[in-house]
């Protein structure tokens, strides 16, 4: 399966999971701050070489992330559901905006993205989906929030839902059993899940403040909408052609 880092559609464009960086302001001449000028200047480097400036680079809290996905997918959604994650689509007006949102729900018109944080981080999100309130969500929480509005504008729907996931204690040992199962074909990938003790893995205590599965169905507000549609055509306007390639003799 060819890599994210090697997807075109990524290379040299604007994507969702870092979309919020557009969102930022400053006092020069566009009105973008220094994280969108610095992400455009990424950008352009990229199309000048032809190749994303990342490698493939897997972490553990990656691979958590990945797994508590899949977990998601198959213990907590339903059939309706289909992940997508694999799959990068395109702005219809704008071809270089793109996006992989996690899950596609046709029967409710929206899009999801699934998070499995650590505790910190985990705390932080959970109490931006509990509030219910996208503004406390886009201050809080805004490259989670703008990642979701940009999917909701490139797949068009109106509706976004951030699932957020840890296990409990008590689920631990499914947590081990379901990585080791996902090891077949790759044996190192979720190994070190299988062989953590608990201490050092993601949990939450049984019965405690937090629910194990966080989600919620949000409406997205147009305003936002129109309002990253306009910063991702004013950073478009500062993108330079993709070099082209030419054959060496």
């Amino acid at each position: 399966m060819e890599s994210i880092t090697e997807n075109v559609a990524r290379i040299g464009n604007f994507t969702s999971s870092e979309i919020a960086k557009l969102m930022t302001n400053g006092r020069g001449a566009s009105g973008l701050g220094a994280p969108a000028l610095t992400y455009i200047q990424k950008k352009n480097i990229e199309r000048r070489m032809g190749v994303s400036l990342k490698q493939e680079v897997y972490s553990r809290p990656m691979a958590w992330g990945e797994l508590m996905e899949l977990w998601v997918h198959e213990k907590e959604l339903g059939l309706a559901y289909e992940s997508v994650g694999k799959k990068t689509l395109v702005h219809p007006e704008f071809n270089y905006w793109a996006g992989s949102p996690d899950f596609v729900c046709t029967s409710k018109l929206l899009i999801a993205e699934c998070k499995g944080y650590e505790r910190e981080n985990f705390a932080t999100y959970a109490d931006a989906i509990m509030s219910g309130s996208t503004e406390l969500m886009k201050s809080e929480c805004p490259d989670e929030y703008w990642q979701m509005i940009s999917n909701a504008c490139i797949f068009g729907v109106d509706k976004v839902q951030p699932i957020l996931f840890m296990p409990y204690k008590s689920q631990l040992l499914e947590i081990r059993i379901f990585a080791d199962e996902l090891n077949v074909g790759n044996p190192t990938k979720y190994r070190w899940i299988f062989e953590s003790e608990d201490c050092q893995l993601p949990y939450l205590i049984d019965g405690g403040y937090y629910k194990n599965f966080v989600t919620d169905i949000f409406d997205v507000p147009q305003a936002d909408k129109d309002l990253l549609t306009e910063r991702v055509k004013l950073a478009g306007t500062m993108l330079n052609e993709f070099h082209k390639i030419t054959e060496q003799k």
